[in-house]
């Protein structure tokens, strides 16, 4: 009986930490996913050629948007 209770209590921890490895791997895509979205838009109502977001290990400047036009690099604030 107490070898069933260990092994029940090992699978439910395992779950909650593979779920919660996996909830924060999908959150930082949606993230960074979002953010991109945000620059291309940007970028296309503004009227750049190209648009390049980039991101950085720095908290101050994690991403960066970057509009391209004649050689020209603009750097757009994401709000």
């Amino acid at each position: 009986m107490k070898i069933a209770f260990n092994k029940a209590i090992a699978v439910t921890l395992l779950f909650v930490i593979t779920s919660t490895l996996l909830l924060n791997i999908l959150m930082t895509e949606y993230t960074g996913w979002t953010k991109k979205l945000a620059c291309y838009d940007k970028c296309q109502t503004l009227g750049f050629e190209s648009c390049v977001l980039k991101t950085s290990k720095s908290d101050i400047h994690q991403h960066q948007c970057n509009g391209i036009n004649n050689n020209d690099i603009i750097v757009l604030v994401l709000n």
